[in-house]
């Protein structure tokens, strides 16, 4: 466990430089890989904690399932707008955004 915070802390940094730094496209793209990989990270770690847990399962799958739409959204805009090409509207990046205010308004049976 302390080794996937270790991992998270490092993808943080890495995004908390990328901000202080910022300035050209490319960074743009790092900012958003970056911040997907933490909130991947974040949802696995909510998807295990609501698989292995008994108290509170709903939250934490809930909260996984959110997290990692808006990742994967994050991750696929990065690879559509690569280049600096506008990707299309609406794109796929946005079905998985939109996925992530489906998975926090749906009724979970894992209470």
């Amino acid at each position: 466990m302390w080794l996937v915070y270790g991992v998270m802390s490092v993808f943080l940094a890495a995004y908390l430089v990328s901000l202080i730094v910022r300035g050209e496209d490319r960074l743009a793209d790092l900012q958003r890989l970056v911040g997907g990989r933490v909130r991947g990270t974040g949802s696995l770690l909510c998807l295990l904690r609501g698989f292995t847990k008994g108290n509170g399962r709903a939250v934490a799958v809930t909260l996984g399932l959110g997290l990692a739409m808006w990742a994967i959204g994050d991750v696929v805009l990065t690879f559509q707008s690569r280049g600096g090409v506008e990707p299309p509207t609406p794109s796929l990046a946005d079905v998985f955004y939109l996925g992530f205010f489906r998975s926090r308004t749906s009724r979970s049976s894992f209470s």
